[in-house]
């Protein structure tokens, strides 16, 4: 007599039963992979978002700071500049030649006109030409 032989045979129940527990065995492992490459797939996806963004946030941090530094060469170079005419100190604007408006008529024009016109003006009024001129009356 063999083991086998003398091995009780397992009923058709029990077979169905076993058949069952292997199923759910491999149906359980095989859900968990699934249910694991989903979680991989949609982590994955995520992570790459992050990354993405994060590479985002450093271009726009650079730029900020690239930005910061040209404003503060700037700054520096505008104090180290002198000062535009209209800012320099008295003593200076002394010593510079006046400035005229481009507007303002040059003075040997304007006084002839101004003279010119007074007589005319004066005789216009009724007035002497003495007055005009700008001489004291009486």
């Amino acid at each position: 007599p063999s083991l086998i032989s003398a091995a009780p045979t397992p009923s058709p129940l029990h077979r169905m039963e076993a058949a069952v527990r292997n199923a759910a065995k491999d149906l359980s492992g095989s859900l968990e992979e699934k249910l694991y490459a989903i979680i991989r797939d949609q982590l994955g996806a995520r992570i790459a978002e992050l990354d993405q963004r994060e590479r985002e946030l450093d271009a726009r941090a650079r730029d900020i700071a690239a930005r910061e530094e040209a404003l503060e060469r700037r700054e520096a170079a505008l104090q180290q500049k002198p000062p535009l005419p209209d800012q320099a100190c008295r003593s200076d604007a002394a010593t510079a030649p006046p400035r005229r408006a481009s507007w303002a008529p040059s003075a040997p024009k304007a006084k002839l006109e101004v003279s010119a016109s007074l007589p005319t003006a004066a005789a216009a009024a009724g007035l002497p030409a003495a007055a005009a001129a700008g001489a004291p009356a009486g």
